[in-house]
């Protein structure tokens, strides 16, 4: 009953699909009524009775962020569409405030089991928690705190810092929306053709990423994460990750406080801050991930707005490490052949690279056809960048070849930040700001190409010299073709 009461919303919700999608509305529709279907009766009456709260006459947008915010998988999945630029800008103004949300969870509900877990350190530290807590994301609330060091027994300093602790009974509801959107999966590798979906293995894919989701909720994780990204980024005075407190445990991840604005916030930086803002964020999150020499390096896996913050000393604080994968030397050399290849127009080198990348045996005819496919899209004048080289993994996922669970992340973490830098700064492109990167580190390594063999990668580009000359060679070739052309004609 309480599923047919709330079904004509969640078809009126689908109007908010843009046109550019219009084509997927039925799968949208189909799919939300298939998600609250098969959630448990008291999730649904959770579900209908925030519905039926709202005023009669509230927009479609507002029951949309009301709905998602119920159901933390989804609430996620919205996180990351807050800034893809081909939704309608109400719309994505609505879900970026998934991005960082006001506390609404009952401070009863959190308060008593808080205290509990931290009650071995509050003598000792001198733990004083407010009774209030100050945000709120997806999985997890966070409050604030003051404590002492006990090696300044003489003169003790108060110092801010937070807790963050999980939900009550969230990891429960992680689990259940994570199963629904499995049975979910299940249903899209029988019906994929009635929708116009492409064969891609459902299943698969979503297992992948489930087990991502999953790291939401395992605190030790992120805690992990934090002191890896602090070693990362140590000497490096315009970013910021928050410290570790010494009393955190499997249930709370206690942190230094910070204070600041959310990046694509008016009040942020003035326009002529920005694009120094912009570098800053593409330095932090994508160029040290790529050009890094060590075998394995992390990258921040949700860089949404509301993980970006300037703090008010003019720093970039990075927050939320409970989503970070890590890519390998490997995939960095792979990944960087793939874009030579897609500078130097050469299909076989983009299909040999991609191929080194998937994750058992794919059809290379069918990597081939669509590696050429994508690049003969592509202007010969206008080298392909990292921008299309995601989106043509996505066309590759599509076409059904299997890429590993960190590659699948890192590129649902470059497309999240794309939207955020576009906010931040419109008239600075991403492409641009990466090219700057790689020539930078390019001149830096260019003395020790003298001294070393013509084939040796092992350097932060992960190019070498014969590969550079290469790429250098059929650029020439093009565009001696192209002048060619225009003379013959």
């Amino acid at each position: 009953m309480i599923v047919d009461l709330f079904r004509i919303d969640l078809k009126t919700l689908t109007v908010l699909v843009p046109e550019v999608y219009a084509e997927f509305r039925p799968l949208v529709a189909d799919g939300l009524a298939f998600f609250l279907e098969h959630l448990s009766a008291p999730r649904q009456a959770e579900i209908f009775q925030a519905q039926a709260a709202l005023p009669a006459d509230v927009n479609l947008f507002r029951r949309l962020v009301v709905f998602l915010r119920a159901c933390p998988a989804l609430h996620k999945l919205a996180q990351v569409l807050a800034r893809d630029r081909h939704l309608d800008l109400e719309l994505r103004r609505h879900l970026q405030e998934l991005e960082s949300l006001e506390p609404h969870t009952p401070d009863e509900q959190w308060q008593p089991a808080l205290a509990m877990e931290l009650s071995a350190a509050i003598e000792e530290y001198r733990i004083f928690l407010d009774r209030r807590s100050c945000a709120e994301g997806s999985v997890a609330v966070v409050v604030p705190l003051t404590w002492s060091d006990p090696a300044e027994a003489r003169c003790p300093r108060r110092r801010r810092g937070v807790a963050k602790m999980l939900k009550p009974g969230i990891s429960d509801r992680l689990g259940e929306d994570l199963g629904v959107l499995g049975w979910l999966a299940d249903h899209l590798d029988d019906y994929w053709a009635t929708y116009g979906l492409p064969p891609v293995a459902y299943r698969e894919t979503f297992r992948n990423v489930a087990e991502l989701l999953t790291d939401e909720v395992q605190l030790r994780l992120e805690q992990t994460h934090l002191r890896r990204a602090a070693e990362q980024f140590a000497g490096q005075s315009d970013l910021q990750v928050p410290r570790l407190l010494p009393f955190c445990s499997a249930s709370v991840t206690a942190m230094e406080r910070v204070d600041g604005y959310k990046v694509t916030d008016p009040q942020t930086a003035s326009p002529w801050r920005r694009p120094r803002l912009f570098h800053t964020l593409v330095r932090a999150l994508l160029s040290q991930v790529l050009f890094s020499r060590d075998p394995s390096v992390l990258f921040h896996g949700d860089p949404h707005a509301g993980n970006l913050m300037l703090t008010h000393d003019g720093r970039l604080a990075i927050l939320d490490w409970s989503l970070a994968g890590q890519l390998t030397e490997e995939d960095r050399i792979h990944t960087a052949q793939l874009l030579m290849g897609a500078w130097a127009m050469d299909g076989a080198c983009v299909a040999a690279a991609v191929a080194a990348l998937v994750t058992s045996e794919a059809d290379a005819a069918l990597i081939r056809h669509t590696v050429d496919s994508e690049l003969a899209d592509a202007p010969w004048y206008r080298p392909p960048g990292p921008a299309w080289a995601m989106g043509l993994l996505g066309s590759l996922v599509c076409a059904g070849v299997r890429f590993p669970p960190r590659l699948l992340l890192f590129r649902k973490a470059l497309l999240t930040l794309e939207g955020v830098l576009a906010d931040l700064c419109s008239t600075v492109s991403l492409e641009t700001a990466l090219q700057v990167e790689a020539l930078t580190q390019l001149a830096w390594e260019w003395p020790l190409r003298w001294l070393k063999p013509l084939h040796d990668r092992d350097y932060g580009t992960h190019v070498s010299s014969a590969d550079l000359a290469r790429l250098a060679l059929r650029r020439l070739a093009a565009g001696t073709g192209f002048l060619h052309k225009c003379v013959s004609r």
